[in-house]
């Protein structure tokens, strides 16, 4: 491709001590949604028009979105990632959703969506975090494969 996907981010440093109580697993989890959303500048600078972007993104309505943006850079280049890209979809709700106790419906569907509801509601934190971490590692590696292959 060229360039790097991600700009590089010492919030993930952060990662490094697990989480031994739900305050500390939620503050983990704020302190990861900037990584999995801050995609390099050659992708968020990039505009798109709606039409565009809904060739890509079917219904899609934010063209500003890094997320977005995200989404059509990889699918315009043919870079086969759907199963990783869901995963990551799936992630970046389960990150919006974990500081706003208004939404644990969503919260919890979300950790439904990528198998981690179980761990949740035994309330072992620094497991959950562990499998969240476990989540986005599998995504950058699948990305990483896919990306090498083109």
């Amino acid at each position: 491709m060229g360039h790097e996907v991600f700009e590089p981010s010492e919030e993930l440093m952060l990662q490094s001590r697990t989480a031994s109580g739900r305050a500390e697993f939620i503050e983990n989890m704020i302190n990861l949604r900037d990584p999995i959303k801050n995609f390099n500048e050659q992708i968020t600078n990039v505009t798109y028009t709606l039409e565009r972007m809904r060739v890509s993104i079917p219904g899609a309505e934010n063209v500003d979105g890094s997320f977005n943006k995200f989404i059509v850079f990889i699918k315009e280049r043919k870079i086969l990632i759907d199963e990783a890209l869901i995963t990551h979809v799936n992630l970046n709700e389960l990150l919006n959703k974990v500081a706003h106790p208004n939404q644990m419906a969503d919260f919890i569907k979300a950790l439904k969506k990528l198998s981690l509801c179980e761990i949740y509601q035994s309330e072992n934190w620094a497991k959950l975090h562990n499998s969240v971490l476990c989540v986005y590692r599998d995504f950058l590696s699948k990305l990483e494969a896919a990306l090498e292959r083109n």
